[in-house]
């Protein structure tokens, strides 16, 4: 995988710790400036589970930005007995969740989905 493409994904998988450090950007802004919105095709699991098992920090970020949400809605990771759930609640409660033994498949497939979910809200805004 070119350099460049890890830098891509290296640069989303660090965004909430940037977040955390900065608090001068919203989150979505910085997303925005990574270029996610124009290269968010390019982001599967086989991309960023290799960084994440080499960087495993990333995972703690993850749920520690899930944790942190203020939301009733929208996608989630938290760690559940020897696994990790992954799920994602819709309006009023209802939504869908799945397990992983793994925790960087975990964290990978929550970035997925909660940086797609934001792309489609910023989308939404911008139209």
């Amino acid at each position: 995988m070119p350099d460049s493409a890890n830098g891509f994904f290296t640069q989303l998988l660090s965004l909430y710790r940037r977040f955390t450090e900065t608090k001068n950007i919203s989150l979505a802004e910085m997303l925005v400036e990574t270029g996610y919105l124009e290269r968010y095709g390019e982001v599967s699991m086989e991309a960023i589970v290799p960084i994440i098992k080499d960087n495993p920090s990333y995972v703690e970020d993850w749920i520690e930005y899930s944790e942190n949400k203020r939301t009733n809605r929208g996608w989630y990771i938290k760690p559940e007995s020897s696994q990790y759930v992954v799920g994602c609640i819709e309006k009023l409660g209802e939504g869908q969740s799945r397990f992983f033994a793994n925790k960087e498949e975990a964290c990978s497939y929550f970035v997925i989905h909660e940086l797609a979910d934001i792309r489609t809200q910023l989308l939404h805004t911008r139209h």
